[in-house]
């Protein structure tokens, strides 16, 4: 049998469930946006290139023709792994090769990561 305790009845009781229904309606709306602020977990050694997929399997870069690794991830502008048969066309990616110099992993990149490598590869040049 619970105690009763008249500081727990009540309208105070009914203001107690209040707040915390709010507070787990802000936590469970308030997921997507802080989840959309954070930046992706790229490596800093995945390279910056613009890639044209041609193929099932084929990925150009510059006047080179790549193949896709087994195991290829790619990833979206919100960081969901696609099929590579479902992206075509030219992006700015980033990417990291395998040791026999196959695309391992690719990441297309949103238009405020352009902008923000661009801002980056600026302020490194300034520096000679």
């Amino acid at each position: 049998m619970i105690p009763h305790h008249p500081f727990l009845s009540g309208l105070l009781l009914r203001i107690l469930k209040f707040f915390a229904a709010l507070l787990c309606l802000v936590a469970i709306l308030g997921q997507p946006v802080f989840a959309s602020s954070t930046q992706r977990p790229i490596p800093p050694a995945a390279k910056w290139v613009e890639a044209e997929f041609i193929g099932v399997d084929r990925v150009k870069v510059d006047d080179y023709i790549y193949t896709l690794s087994a195991g290829t991830q790619i990833r979206d502008q919100n960081n969901l792994i696609v099929p590579f048969s479902h992206v075509r066309g030219k992006f700015d990616v980033r990417v990291l090769f395998d040791i026999n110099g196959q695309m391992h992993r690719i990441w297309l990149m949103t238009p405020e990561e352009i902008a923000e490598a661009k801002a980056k590869a600026k302020k490194w040049w300034h520096l000679f």
